[in-house]
């Protein structure tokens, strides 16, 4: 905890520095789409399209740029091995799970998940007009919207066993027989969340000012229950928070302040 306080401090003093320069610089815009996955507890469920973010940089001095983005995803998990309620001497011990009593059942969730991050990047000079790199670090807060999926379409309790099934196998007839409402909120915890980010981005040119831009995304979380679990027993916290990771790919334009003046004159 106190590295995470040291490093959000660096990296406060290192936006207002580059804040507090006077120089006339380009902003650059992005939209981008992907996909996000909360690693925690619960198997992520990878999508291939459930995350688009919006961001806009500052471009300052020596290759910095200062970075405010917003993004919004739809994260899944599913948990191929069944799991019991604390009365059955299993980790379900949060309100929520008491009305399963003593039925075992395969962990899904739901995270409507909404970030903002406010991040400094450095882009090196590679001597390369067509290709960017561009990595850096933040600072954030996500709100978590979470819900679980303990009934089925007709509100009745899923009572279908796949242990003897392969772990691959188990989780696709799972995935099947399950319906998609997750119509249990989970409130417990916080919704609000801060978080350090680090991301790594790659741009290539289309053309004078467009880019296309693939870049990946990683949030270090305050919170263990963003997959809706945080204990591995009746009694005993998993100790570990979760993290998001999110990769996408999009578009990246380049607006030279310095032109639009220039054109402005004219």
């Amino acid at each position: 905890m106190n590295r995470n306080k040291y490093l959000i401090k660096i990296i406060g003093l290192l936006l207002l520095c580059g804040l507090y320069q006077d120089v006339r610089a380009q902003l650059v815009t992005q939209a981008s789409a992907g996909s996000i996955a909360i690693n925690g507890d619960i198997e992520s469920v990878r999508d291939a399209l459930n995350y688009f973010s919006f961001g806009l940089s500052k471009e300052l001095k020596n290759n910095f740029l200062v970075e405010a983005k917003i993004g919004f995803g739809k994260a899944y998990g599913l948990n191929p091995e069944l799991a019991q309620t604390s009365a059955e001497g299993g980790y379900l011990v949060e309100e929520v799970y008491n009305v399963l009593e003593n039925r075992s059942w395969y962990p899904a969730y739901r995270n409507n998940h909404l970030m903002f991050d406010l991040g400094l990047n450095y882009r090196p000079e590679l001597g390369v007009k067509w290709v960017r790199i561009i990595g850096g670090a933040g600072i954030g807060i996500s709100k978590s919207s979470r819900s679980v999926n303990l009934l089925g379409i007709e509100e009745n309790f899923y009572s279908a066993d796949f242990s003897n099934l392969s772990t691959d196998i188990r989780k696709g007839n799972i995935k099947s027989y399950y319906d998609i409402t997750y119509e249990t909120p989970f409130d417990e915890g916080s919704d609000i969340t801060p978080h350090l980010s680090l991301q790594l981005g790659l741009q290539f040119r289309l053309n004078e000012n467009l880019f296309l831009h693939i870049e990946v995304r990683h949030h270090v979380t305050t919170s263990d229950y963003l997959d809706v679990l945080k204990y591995s027993s009746p009694t005993t916290e998993t100790g570990n928070n979760d993290s998001v990771s999110m990769i996408s790919i999009g578009f990246s334009g380049y607006l030279s302040q310095e032109d639009e003046n220039k054109s402005s004159d004219n």
